[in-house]
């Protein structure tokens, strides 16, 4: 499985990295902002898409519109929203609210992909 790992976070995306070396048959790829990982999506197309929603960029300015971008190109693209924010609500996109742990993760990476419903 090819996961996208987009995380400002240094400290978090090295768990997340490091995770995720543990474990056979995961193939990451990482970037810090919602643009860089836009380019990598676009070459890679990942199964999984694992976002924070605070990792802006010049273009995506969070992880929301990541999400958005890549569900135009991939409307059953699995993608998960992490956050350590409160009220941020995407219909069909799973959440998980820092810290959590791995478990939470996998169980997340193996949810039904929802479709995007318009945010409200």
């Amino acid at each position: 499985m090819r996961l996208l790992l987009c995380e400002d976070d240094p400290d978090q995306l090295r768990w997340l990295e490091k995770s995720f070396l543990s474990i056979d048959g995961y193939d990451t790829y990482s970037a810090y902002n919602a643009d860089e990982a836009w380019e990598v999506y676009q070459t890679v197309q990942p199964d999984v898409v694992v976002t924070d929603y605070q990792c802006g960029g010049k273009k995506l300015r969070n992880g929301v519109e990541l999400i958005q971008a890549v569900r135009r190109v991939n409307p059953h693209q699995h993608c998960i929203l992490q956050t350590s924010e409160r009220g941020i609500l995407i219909p069909g996109v799973p959440q998980l609210h820092k810290p959590y742990g791995l478990r939470q993760l996998l169980r997340a990476l193996r949810l039904p992909v929802q479709p995007l419903l318009p945010l409200q």
